[in-house]
């Protein structure tokens, strides 16, 4: 066996005895099986998010556990926009809840717009760079503000 890895080491077993290439490999061959089941997934998770953020009223809850699905997802298929859209909503609604303000409806809509978006689109597409940038503006300037937050504390 050619310098196995630590993780290679205590895991024993067939892994132990492949080489770092080979082991490579192998954990491609398994992600390329599973990526049609997760995109499925991903597409599946696009379509509540859609529903969720056109309820009335807009329950929060629901439109953030579906961003957390998304965002662990689109990792684990390299949609890394799709998975840093998602993020900013999760962020937006936690910083939401973390400070007690109620998230503005109309930030969540746009937000998730941008999301649905950045499923059509490929990472590296202008347009989707554009919406990254817009949609992080967008969350900074509408977060809510902490009464811990250091801009707010007095002079000394």
């Amino acid at each position: 066996m050619k310098n196995a890895t630590q993780l290679q080491d205590k895991m024993g077993g067939p892994a132990c005895a492949l080489d770092r290439t080979t082991l490579i490999l192998e954990a491609q061959r398994g992600l390329d099986a599973v990526t049609p089941a997760i995109e499925a997934a991903l597409q599946d998770r696009r379509i509540t998010l859609r529903a969720a953020a056109k309820s009335a009223p807009l329950d929060t809850s629901i439109v953030f556990g579906i961003a957390h699905q998304i965002r662990g997802l689109a990792g684990t298929v390299g949609r890394q926009s799709v998975g840093a859209l998602a993020d900013m909503l999760g962020t937006y609604l936690t910083d939401c809840a973390d400070s007690g303000a109620p998230p503005v409806d109309e930030v969540v809509v746009v937000l998730v717009l941008a999301l649905d978006q950045a499923f059509q689109l490929r990472d590296g597409d202008p347009v989707l760079n554009e919406t990254l940038s817009a949609a992080s503006q967008l969350t900074h300037s509408r977060a809510p503000i902490h009464s811990s937050d250091a801009r707010l504390q007095p002079q000394r």
